[in-house]
């Protein structure tokens, strides 16, 4: 499917309250297009609807933008790649 038709899909999902198929829509996506960060901040934004801040982060942290507090949840969860 191609990814204009599976991002109204994203859209037609969170319209309905349907956010887990949302979310796995686009962690699909991101495994499809690793470098496009629009769907990362997509997911993250999804993220926060779950009320998941470390994931928020996870999928935010290369964002200069990136909410600090998430960060820190990410961090905290994940701890350092040492």
């Amino acid at each position: 499917m191609p990814l204009r038709d599976t991002l109204a899909r994203v859209d037609a999902d969170l319209a309905a309250g349907r956010i887990p198929v949302a979310r796995q829509r686009l962690r699909g996506l991101v495994s499809s297009f690793p470098n496009d960060l629009t769907l990362r901040r997509r997911l993250a934004e999804t993220y926060r609807l779950y009320g998941e801040p470390a994931e928020a982060g996870r999928w935010m942290y290369l964002e200069s933008d990136r909410d600090a507090v998430e960060t820190a949840a990410f961090e905290a969860r994940y701890g350092t790649a040492a």
